[in-house]
Order: structure tokens, then sequence, then C-alpha cells
């Protein structure tokens, strides 16, 4: 004998027409969802993309700007002053080939000249990455560096005193006391 079910144990889906919810996502909201996160994935990309282009275009500014200093720098610590005119150079720092154009001009000061210097990859001369203006005054030639140990004229090396003070020996002489003779004084 076959059994019979009862009304009671009828499920949903038995019965014609009738649906089922099941609890969940639709394939459409998985996929809305998940074009919302790759959107806002490609816009931090982007973001730290321009982050990393900019940190690298401020990393060869500087350089290019250390570069430009040194070489400044250089013309300073020559004995000779720097002829006016256009000149190149080559250097290299942080393992990279930089360019550098330095232009000596006149001023109105007559010891005085100011040096521009620009400084642009090696591959890429024409577009300057920093210009620096900087003035160098014409030098006297090399002076020799002043001995800050030896004393100075007139100086018998006590704070105070100079070697014309003859009071201070005096006083040195008498124990510490003053000669009455020496103030004018006769009392």
């Amino acid at each position: 004998m076959a059994r019979q079910k009862s009304k009671s144990m009828t499920r949903h889906s038995d019965v014609p027409g009738a649906r089922t919810r099941i609890a969940g996502f639709t394939l459409i909201e998985v996929l809305v969802a998940v074009a919302i996160v790759a959107l806002g994935l490609s816009g931090i990309l982007a973001t730290i993309n321009g982050m990393v282009g900019s940190s690298a275009y401020l990393r060869d500014k500087t350089l290019a700007n250390w570069v430009a200093q040194n070489h400044i720098t250089e013309l300073r610590l020559q004995p000779e002053w720097p002829d006016l005119g256009k000149s190149t150079d080559e250097a290299e720092m942080a393992g990279q080939a930089w360019h550098i154009e330095t232009e000596v001009i006149e001023t109105p000061v007559e010891k005085l000249r100011r040096i521009n210097v620009s400084v642009s990859f090696e591959d890429s001369k024409d577009s300057p990455l920093v210009t620096v203006a900087a003035f160098v005054g014409q030098s006297f030639g090399l002076t020799p560096r002043p001995d800050w140990r030896a004393g100075i004229s007139g100086v018998d090396g006590r704070f105070g005193t100079d070697g014309d003070d003859d009071s201070a020996d005096e006083k040195d002489q008498n124990d510490g006391t003053r000669n009455p003779d020496s103030d004018g004084d006769e009392s």
C-alpha cells in the first residue's frame, strides 16, 4: 500500500503555481556590487599611480637642484672668475646622467656676476628640470687661513687686559696690591 501524503505535509513546491523564495542575492545584484567595487578600486589605483608619478617627478627635481647647487659651488671655489657667456657640462648623480647649461651674465655691480645654471636629463637637453640663479664675486686670490690659536697683537692672553696696561703688571708684582706711586696718589 502506498502511503498518501496528508495536506499538512505537502510542500509549496508540490503545489502547482506556487513560488518559493530562497534567501540570497540574485545574479544582477552580484554584478552591480562587483561593478561598484571595480569602479572604486580603479579610482584608488589611479590616485596611487598619480602619487607615484608626482613622487618621481619631485625626486628628479630635487636631484637636479642638487646638481645645479653643486655646479655653482664648484664655480665659486675656482680661483679664477668665471668668464662671460654660455657653457655646457655633464655630471652624474644618483646613477643618472645630467646635462648642465651655465650662463654667466655681467651685472651692474662691477665685481659681481650672475650665474644661471639649468639642469636637465642627458637625453632631454631641451627641457630643463630646474634653473638656479646665483651670484659670484671676484676673488682677490687665495688668502692664508687665519691661525686662531695665535694671540692677537697687543693681547697677553688674559681677558680684559692688553699688553700696554702696566697697572696689571704692577698688581702681579706686589702680591695683588697696587703700588701707590703708580696711581699718582700720595696718601
